[in-house]
């Protein structure tokens, strides 16, 4: 959904940047960027680093590039601070000059200069599943690990603000902070 949704703002060189490709979260991040590049006719383009730290020079380098991309599709909270950082530091004004979503909403995100537009898992839920992964391991008794193994997919939410180009209106932004601003105005 996220490159579809860049797509739909006429973006074509649309860049994947994180790291921690081993785990199994990240991956399938990386295949359903992958998955929906290929189906537009694009080729994917990635800046996947061993540790967080390497994002803003890979970053930077890339935007100093010839063909520099347009968008970015960040992998986690901590890459898109450091792409956030980077963009910063170069003067690019998002999303007038570059579009940006992340996976991983947090809190802050609507508070941002540009509010973030970023993929809301269900972390409640999340929490609980692996608490009851975790359980069920105990009570089966194994210590071997291969012995064990379950895959669970929690559903994702786009939440649109305005790092890729859009104007949400508020009644589409439900945000802990949108709510409470709202009823602080209509309180006055």
């Amino acid at each position: 959904r996220v490159v579809s949704h860049l797509l739909d703002h006429g973006h074509r060189s649309i860049i994947c940047v994180g790291y921690d490709r081993q785990y199994n979260s990240i991956a399938l991040r990386i295949s359903g960027y992958e998955k929906e590049m290929n189906e537009a006719g694009l080729k994917p383009q990635f800046i996947l680093a061993d540790k967080g730290s390497t994002i803003s020079s890979l970053l930077l380098e890339r935007l100093r590039s010839i063909k520099p991309p347009a968008a970015l599709f960040t992998l986690n909270n901590v890459t898109t601070k450091h792409a956030l950082h980077a963009l910063q530091r170069e003067g690019i004004q998002v999303p007038e000059e570059f579009a940006i979503v992340g996976f991983d909403d947090f809190e802050t995100a609507s508070l941002l200069a540009v509010p973030l537009t970023a993929v809301r898992q269900p972390a409640i839920q999340l929490g609980r599943s692996a608490v009851r992964l975790l359980l069920d391991r105990i009570h089966a008794g194994s210590s071997d690990a291969s012995h064990f193994e379950a895959r669970i997919t929690l559903p994702t939410e786009l939440i649109i603000r305005r790092s890729c180009g859009c104007e949400p209106s508020l009644n589409r932004v439900r945000t802990a902070s949108s709510r409470r601003h709202r009823r602080s105005v209509a309180a006055k």
